[in-house]
């Protein structure tokens, strides 16, 4: 399955398939972009499910919910027609320094 059937839209930002442990495949709102300093990416991103709720008279009903998860990026694929570039990205220092350095490590570390 290439692509989640269309649901309704998560919170703000593009929309992304979400792949599962179990195959099956979602769409997710994509909120946030992360590099490691290993050189790994990550993706934080919103899915809505269904939560109880107990009202004040002790009635129980079900809500949707969003939450937030962080999967890594193989387990996200992008939608034709989304736009991704405002998403918010955050690379470690030490990613910039190796992308830049020809993927060489950049010496000994004076500290840890």
């Amino acid at each position: 399955m290439s692509e989640a059937p269309p649901e309704r839209q998560n919170g703000p930002g593009p929309q992304a398939v979400l792949r599962l442990p179990d195959g099956q495949s979602l769409r997710a709102t994509v909120s946030h972009r992360l590099q490691e300093a290993d050189g790994s990416w990550w993706y934080d991103v919103e899915i809505t499910l269904w939560n109880v709720v107990i009202d004040r008279s002790g009635i129980r009903t079900a809500e949707p919910y969003p939450i937030t998860v962080r999967v890594a990026a193989g387990n996200v694929s992008p939608i034709d027609g989304q736009d991704y570039r405002t998403v918010p990205t955050t690379r470690s220092h030490l990613a910039v320094k190796r992308s830049r350095s020809g993927g060489r490590r950049m010496g000994p570390t004076a500290h840890r």
